[in-house]
């Protein structure tokens, strides 16, 4: 772990740049420039600007089929997935979350319409189960697995946990201050913000 800066030395260099300030005649977008870039690296020294220590992280390992989420130093239970198939892969990468939405309804895309699938309204017993998180296009984590589907390459490439694993999961994240309270839109979905910043790593 890096060491921190000695918080003294820069506490003093920020009163001397602010009594400079007092002195001089610079203008004043010069002046307000180096004033906010001395307030900057004061606060990195103190840690208040360590976004990296306020991030959720969500991993989904495919090669194992394992989904993990870490916050302040402390790591989920891992959750067992269903992921995308050879001919509809789930994307990997690094993806920004939003919004978490509980009582999904579902709007099936090309590929579901044509094995069959049709739209359903916001619930909880639907095909995407208690809740689901969209983190690229139409690809999602959402609950709605069947036990015996964990660990194989079955979706169309969602990552899908079970709804009880979804409820833990919605849990820990509330704990740790990283979801909004919920507000039901007007056709029956709960969404939720997030919070704080979370990323989704798929690998």
């Amino acid at each position: 772990m890096a060491e921190r800066l000695d918080r003294a030395p820069m506490i003093d260099a920020l009163r001397r740049s602010r009594a400079r300030d007092r002195r001089t005649s610079h203008s004043a977008g010069g002046t307000w420039l180096a004033r906010g870039a001395m307030i900057a690296a004061l606060l990195v020294s103190l840690g208040a600007l360590d976004w990296n220590r306020d991030t959720v992280f969500i991993d989904v390992e495919l090669e194992h089929f394992e989904l993990r989420a870490t916050a302040d130093g402390i790591t989920t239970p891992v959750y067992r997935v269903a992921t995308g198939t050879p001919a509809h892969p789930t994307p990997t990468g690094r993806f920004d979350l939003r919004h978490w939405i509980g009582n999904p309804g579902y709007t099936p895309g090309p590929a579901a319409r044509a094995n069959g699938a049709v739209a359903t309204r916001p619930s909880r017993s639907g095909p995407l189960g208690y809740a689901k998180i969209p983190f690229f296009r139409s690809f999602q984590v959402h609950g709605g697995a069947h036990r015996y589907a964990l660990g194989a390459p079955v979706t169309l490439g969602c990552v899908q946990l079970t709804d009880d694993a979804m409820r833990r999961l919605e849990a820990w994240l509330a704990a740790r201050g990283a979801l909004e309270a919920g507000i039901e839109t007007p056709h029956g979905e709960v969404r939720h913000l997030f919070r704080r910043p979370t990323t989704l790593v798929i690998r």
